[in-house]
């Protein structure tokens, strides 16, 4: 019997449809004299093999058999000797008639001929591209080869600039293939088959943007990324300065970016030493950019770099331009014919910026030896640039010691291990983060192998919680607080063009605040960068599709095709060609062949849920992570769970309003609070007899749902302790106790009558918030494949002010969980939780920080941005007759600097 799946993918591949013209037979393929015949001999080769049984009486045919064997082996990352070895096994174990292939050789070459091919290009003409000599070669002394000669020695030690390095201006030698085949599919375009309109159109692309960390940035854009005018953006007016001490450039100048009239621009001390008045840099459109490099003679090629003068050379053809910034080449994109008219052609990494400010905050605060940007250079350099008076060395008389104030970012030791203390004691949710605190050594004050999420995680999360009591400086804890807000806000999921504006003016202000603050060189490129951020997103959106972690991640699989490290090209390509040919087979396999392409993420819902029809209470969402337990309800626990349900079922809430208006004529002139109390409790009983009466006097027009509600659930029920719900992994407190993750951590948002005082006749209608850990997770069953999933938890005691819930004077809520709620009403739908986590307070254990955490891979396309742990800081809205003074420490004499 024919596989039609393997026929439909097989015309996919291969572009042959039903009303496309193709050979009628693999003997009319013969007759052909043109490329198109390679393609359709191999089509009918896979055809043959796609309907060929494995072997006699098999369920599975050979090309589907080799295919999944063969994605097994891609998904694990098995060795090619041990799917060689699996064929033997299977051939000696299948019936002598089976078809399999004799070798790994053969089951690869026929899965290549279903998926893309590619091109070797030598590229030693123009990039000296061979490394034999000083990679494979053997180095034992003998005279095998010239690189073995002492010449060859003396060449290399005399030019030794003459070996591997970055690509630099190079890099345009390899986009060239890339670039010719952009300009094809801008041109002309790919004829393409659209399976579900089952037609042709013709396919286009183009290039919005590159992906890139900064020093890419400058081999893509050829515009350099270093010295004086390291700016792409601002270029001319980057705002620069040499640190002759610290020997490093500082960029210090975010006051441009100020209203005219702000106070910031008049003062002096605290920033560079100047006055500002200068507008904010404009940028550089693409006419612009093709202009400042018109005249540009580029070699590509490593040659020897000639001494003496570093000036660039011009044609001398060209009419004398302006020499504007670092520009080194013309960037190869421009050669695109949409080139010159693209808003922004080059992306700034979010993920890199955000990990070098993240490095430099830590470090300068816990004084991390090759990251802490105070030393005694650093306050030297205060001195000769006649900035921050309040921070140079003074030198005391008699013994000649110098001592150097402390600043407001200088901590004591304890006040640094309170702060370690603090990371330690992080315990993310699951897939959330890695598990920071391991990176932590609370001794020593320090932090080793962090990597770059590790500081997104820190500049967003842990920072602003770390540093909220062991810092003396509430204006540095503020601006601290809104610089990780920055980040946080600028990485949102959703946002609008007005949002990111807003944003852009916010983070001018904080850096302004951040150079009156830290030392002059705490500002390198990386400080400056921020700036831009936000004015990057109001136009290309938000930066999910522009940073560097899905390209990180992937060159990790490249590495990951590297077996035969002589050839690590060749296996990168080979590896490649095979994953996205089988990519794409999967799709068309039968049964539930697991592949990249449809593998569910970590705590994604089940594919099973079955979508009933009916009310959205029954309707089956999440994922089980266990098999669950059957188990007695006692009549207590079916009452609270089965009341609870009621209650918060809008399908009914009529009835509900019935039952408390009655309760509320009935107890006349008790209090309106305790008359709802009492309805609510007796609900249950009172809308079960109402729709048994209904059902007695011949009512057929009652849905079943509501008489599924009014019987109540089963007495068995099922008890969980793991479950996935709305993208997250939620534990019950038992499973959490003694992990490294957090799990339990629960939130809801519920509507409340509100009462002033037990009298109170007129309630408000208000949403509250509460905060738990999760104790249960039970399912009842309303029979007939009725489901409902309850989460049950300790909630916090939010009743009173400061009992079990209060907010400190930045915004952070914390909870106690000495004061809980009484045990009446503790379930809530687990289609209503959202997870959170908490953080000791290291001066009062009793109290945890709230954080609130939302899943990685989850989108909520609606409008509501990440919440934040704390509230806006507000910086702007400081007394405006504030002195330009430096902020230094009192409490603490003076401070030792290497």
């Amino acid at each position: 019997m024919p596989n039609h799946d393997m026929a439909d993918m097989l015309q996919d591949a291969f572009g042959f449809h039903d009303h496309m013209t193709m050979p009628s037979s693999p003997e009319a393929v013969g007759a052909q004299n043109s490329n198109s015949s390679v393609d359709a001999q191999k089509f009918y080769k896979l055809l043959e093999d796609a309907n060929t049984d494995l072997f006699l009486g098999a369920r599975v045919k050979k090309l589907e058999f080799l295919l999944r064997l063969y994605n097994i082996k891609s998904s694990h990352s098995n060795s090619d000797g041990s799917f060689e070895e699996t064929l033997d096994l299977l051939r000696d174990t299948f019936p002598i008639s089976t078809t399999l292939p004799k070798s790994f050789h053969k089951t690869k070459k026929l899965i290549k001929d279903i998926g893309l091919s590619y091109e070797n290009i030598d590229a030693c003409p123009n990039d000296y591209y061979m490394s034999w000599h000083s990679k494979v070669r053997t180095k034992d002394g003998v005279l095998q080869h010239p690189a073995d000669s002492p010449a060859w020695a003396h060449l290399d030690e005399m030019y030794p600039y003459f070996g591997p390095k970055g690509p630099g201006n190079n890099i345009d030698v390899y986009l060239q293939p890339l670039v010719e085949e952009l300009k094809m599919l801008w041109n002309e375009g790919v004829q393409t088959y659209d399976a579900f309109k089952k037609e042709m159109f013709r396919l286009q692309a183009a290039v919005l943007w590159t992906i890139n960390d900064f020093p890419a940035y400058a081999m893509l854009s050829g515009y350099s990324t270093k010295d004086f005018k390291a700016c792409p953006v601002c270029v001319e007016d980057t705002e620069s300065v040499r640190l002759k001490n610290c020997k490093k450039l500082c960029f210090m100048g975010a006051r441009r970016w100020l209203c005219d009239d702000h106070r910031y621009r008049g003062w002096k001390n605290n920033f560079n030493g100047k006055v500002e008045r200068r507008p904010r840099p404009n940028g550089m459109t693409g006419s612009q950019c093709l202009r400042a490099t018109r005249g540009l003679i580029i070699k590509f090629g490593r040659r020897k770099k000639k001494k003496g003068t570093r000036k660039r050379k011009r044609n001398d053809q060209t009419l004398p331009e302006e020499d504007i910034g670092n520009w080194r080449k013309r960037s190869i994109f421009f050669e695109l014919p949409y080139g010159e008219h693209l808003l922004l052609r080059h992306n700034k990494d979010v993920m890199h910026i955000e990990k070098n400010v993240t490095d430099s905050v830590v470090g300068t605060l816990l004084g991390l030896q090759g990251k802490n940007k105070d030393s005694k250079n650093a306050r030297n350099d205060m001195v000769l640039l006649n900035v921050k008076h309040a921070l140079h060395p003074v030198t005391t008389e008699g013994n000649n010691d110098t001592i150097y104030p402390p600043a407001s970012f200088n901590i004591s030791k304890d006040e640094k291990t309170m702060m370690c203390e603090v990371m330690a004691d992080y315990r993310p949710p699951d897939g959330w983060s890695s598990n920071i605190g391991s990176c932590v050594r609370v001794e020593e004050r320090k932090f080793v192998g962090l990597k770059s999420h590790d500081c997104h995680i820190i500049m967003q999360y842990l920072l602003p919680i770390a540093i909220r009591r062991p810092i003396k400086c509430k204006k540095l804890i503020k601006v601290l607080l809104e610089l990780s807000g920055f980040f946080r806000q600028l990485c949102t999921k959703v946002g609008s063009k007005s949002y990111f504006e807003d944003l852009s003016v916010k983070i001018a202000l904080t850096l302004c605040e951040l150079e009156r603050i830290m030392p002059p060189s705490f500002f390198d490129i990386m400080e400056h960068l921020p700036i831009y951020l936000a004015d990057e997103a109001a136009i290309r959106g938000p930066v999910q599709y522009r940073w560097m972690y899905p390209i990180e991640r992937f060159l990790h699989t490249l590495k990951l095709y590297v077996r035969n490290k002589a050839q690590p090209e060749g296996c990168i390509a080979e590896g490649y060609i095979i994953d996205e040919c089988l990519s794409f087979c999967t799709m068309y396999l039968s049964g539930d062949t697991e592949s990249e392409r449809i593998r569910l993420s970590r705590n994604a819902d089940d594919l099973n849920n079955i979508v009933r029809p009916g009310f959205p209470l029954f309707v089956t969402k999440g994922r089980a992570l266990e098999k669950g337990k059957k188990f007695m309800l006692t009549d207590e626990e079916k009452k609270r769970a089965h009341t609870h349900v009621l209650l918060n079922c809008l399908e009914i809430d009529n009835h509900l309003k019935e039952h408390v208006e009655i309760e509320k004529r009935r107890r006349g002139r008790r209090s309106v609070q305790e008359s709802e109390r009492q309805a609510n409790l007796s609900f249950f009983k009172y809308f079960k007899s109402k729709i048994r009466e209904k059902i007695n006097e011949g009512d057929v027009n009652i849905d079943p749902d509501i008489c599924a509600l009014a019987e109540g659930p089963n007495n068995e029920a099922k008890r969980y302790k793991r479950y996935a719900m709305n993208g997250c992994r939620f534990h019950v407190k038992s499973v959490d106790t003694g992990s490294t993750y957090q799990n339990s951590g629960i939130f809801v948002q519920a509507r409340s009558n509100c009462y002033a005082t037990a009298n109170d006749r007129q309630p408000r209608d208000d949403m509250l918030d509460y905060y738990g850990v999760l104790t249960d997770i039970i399912e009842l069953d309303y029979h007939n494949g009725r489901k409902v999933l309850l989460f049950e938890g300790n909630w916090i005691d939010s009743r009173t002010d400061s009992r079990g819930l209060k907010k400190d004077e930045f915004g952070f809520i914390l909870v106690n969980f000495n004061y809980l709620l009484p045990p009446s009403d503790t379930f809530i739908f687990a289609t209503h939780a959202q997870q959170v986590f908490y953080v000791k307070d290291p001066i009062e254990p009793d109290w945890e920080v709230v954080v609130k955490a939302k899943p990685r891979d989850f989108f909520d396309m609606g409008i509501n941005l990440d919440p934040a742990s704390y509230a806006p800081q507000q910086l702007g809205h400081e007394a405006v007759n504030e002195e330009d003074v430096t902020l230094t420490r009192t409490d603490i004499s003076g401070i030792n600097l290497d």
